[in-house]
């Protein structure tokens, strides 16, 4: 088998696992997310209490809107693969069990928001 196959099956390897809440990469991506929903925040009162749509009157807000939509739909495909504790406090990291887990808890909120 070449060599680029093996690159093939270790990337899809990574993309079908379940991460763990505690992996350091997924902690700086909630904090990231964290970061981009409070300046998110910062500005929505602005738009609604001026009736201003930043969108269209700056090119940086409506890059920054776009960037938005990506980064939380990505956060979405990351939560399906997410594991969560259990009321055991266990780790559950069965991918059926954890889709199930995100479709009866944040999901509807997380589609609606983005």
């Amino acid at each position: 088998m070449p060599l680029f196959y093996y690159d093939i099956a270790d990337m899809c390897k990574s993309f079908t696992r379940i991460y763990y809440p505690t992996e350091m990469w997924l902690v700086c991506w909630n904090l990231t997310s964290l970061v981009l929903l409070v300046v998110f925040a910062m500005m929505a009162p602005i738009e609604l209490g001026f009736e201003v749509d930043l969108a269209k009157d700056s090119f940086a807000a409506l890059i920054f809107y776009e960037f938005l939509t990506v980064w939380f739909i990505i956060d979405m495909v990351f939560c399906f693969r997410t594991a969560y504790t259990s009321k055991k406090g266990q780790f559950v990291t069965d991918p059926y069990r954890v889709a199930i887990y995100y479709l009866r808890t944040w999901f509807i909120i997380d589609f609606v928001a983005t």
